[in-house]
């Protein structure tokens, strides 16, 4: 998806000066359709980064499961992104369909219709907190095991 946006001048300004404008309609369509593939794209990396500390898993005779200690942050982070991606979808649902069974409610005997109601901008906080959050934590998990192995490739022990 490309934004495309239409230059014009301002009439105090340069005449040689341009400014992009872009319509509410399209800049929320461009944050829906980035944000939902930002998203889609941090859970794939999770999944991934997850198989990749998999990789690392030296199981010792009586455990099936020996992951390093420096790549267990890294699969707590990466859970933890996960987490907050479900999060994040899992209370927007819900806040959206409480809200749009009051809407319903509010106008049920005007089927034909749309109804709009005002929605406070505090309803989206939570699923923005968890986007950001999500992000921010799936940076730290990659920097995390990008210096555990960056740290295995300089030594000469193997893993």
């Amino acid at each position: 998806m490309t934004v495309s946006f239409q230059r014009q001048a301002p009439a105090h300004a340069d005449p040689q000066a341009k400014r992009a404008s872009v319509k509410l309609s399209k800049a929320q369509e461009s944050y829906s359709y980035f944000s939902s593939t930002a998203s889609t794209i941090a859970r794939q990396i999770a999944f991934a980064g997850i198989g990749v500390v998999w990789v690392f898993n030296l199981p010792a005779p009586h455990t099936a499961i020996a992951i390093p200690q420096p790549l267990r942050v890294v699969v707590l982070l990466l859970v933890v992104c996960l987490a907050l991606d479900l999060l994040q979808y899992a209370y927007g649902s819900l806040v959206w369909a409480v809200f749009a069974r009051i809407l319903e409610r509010g106008h049920a005997n005007r089927s034909d219709e749309d109804p709009e109601m005002d929605a406070s901008p505090y309803l989206n906080w939570p699923s923005l907190a968890c986007f950001w959050v999500k992000l921010v934590v799936l940076v730290i998990a990659y920097i995390c095991l990008a210096a555990f192995i960056a740290s295995k490739l300089h030594a000469s022990t193997p893993v």
